[in-house]
């Protein structure tokens, strides 16, 4: 198993029914969310970005193509269940305040 993907193993698999840290909202690029995405369409910044902002290690990623198996191993397996938490927020006016 190589260095990239062993950063998870640690941890045990991410399980598919908990939703990813840190849901985005619905006017953030959520297009990595779709089924059948392929990650190897981001670009390395991006995938970077992704990985970060769910929290996911990626210290050791040398290559895209690690960065690639960190988000098959970490994103994909909780897209359906991030879909299904994002689709239950509810907009409110709390801790809005007018100045």
């Amino acid at each position: 198993m190589d260095d990239a993907v062993a950063d998870t193993v640690g941890r045990g698999e991410p399980a598919t029914d908990r939703p990813l840290p840190n849901i985005p909202n619905q006017t953030d690029d959520v297009s990595y969310l779709q089924p059948d995405f392929n990650p190897a369409s981001l670009t390395v910044p991006k995938l970077r970005n992704v990985l970060a902002t769910h929290e996911v290690a990626y210290a050791t990623a040398r290559t895209k193509k690690d960065l690639v198996r960190l988000f098959e191993a970490n994103i994909a397996p909780r897209v359906a269940a991030t879909v299904r938490a994002m689709a239950k927020v509810q907009r409110t006016d709390e801790g809005i305040i007018d100045a």
